[in-house]
């Protein structure tokens, strides 16, 4: 249901208010499923001044399973949380570094070997705290880019 931000009437659908003829600007929808969703904003709005929300987001991602997907293979929780061109430069960027560590590792240098088996691993735990916060940011409501621009990467100092 769409509450009227003009009159208050609970439209089920549509752009325009029933009652009154207001556009309902998507910017102004306030989403009311039953009592306890609206207690819960106005307890969300008023703890927190400076961020506010109208909706519960409609959608809720697991954590747990999101992780557990790119730990398995970089860039797959990304990809299960909706940000596919984020997940897929993520996994292309792993699959090249374990190309490049491989053809290292079967030739004399063993130096550079290691070296970019550390950078491998470092590229993996990035992926894996990314879709961390990327999950609970989207379990809150805020939005995600998908893209891969390392705002995240100093995901510790929040």
């Amino acid at each position: 249901m769409v509450k009227c931000p003009n009159c208050g009437c609970e439209n089920p659908d549509g752009n325009y208010c029933r009652a009154c003829g207001t556009k309902l600007a998507a910017d102004r929808i306030i989403v009311f499923n039953n009592q306890n969703n609206k207690d819960m904003i106005d307890k969300f709005n008023s703890q927190n001044n400076g961020d506010k929300i109208d909706s519960i987001p409609t959608s809720y991602h697991k954590r747990g399973l999101a992780v557990f997907l790119s730990v398995i293979l970089s860039g797959l929780g990304q990809i299960y949380l909706g940000l596919g061109k984020k997940g897929f430069f993520m996994l292309i960027i792993q699959v090249i570094l374990l190309s490049i560590t491989n053809n290292l590792i079967f030739s004399e240098y063993i130096t550079p070997a290691r070296i970019s088996m550390v950078i491998c691993f470092i590229w993996w735990i990035y992926c894996i705290a990314d879709v961390a916060k990327s999950t609970d940011m989207l379990n809150k409501g805020e939005k995600v880019e998908d893209k891969l621009d390392f705002r995240n990467l100093f995901w510790w100092t929040d």
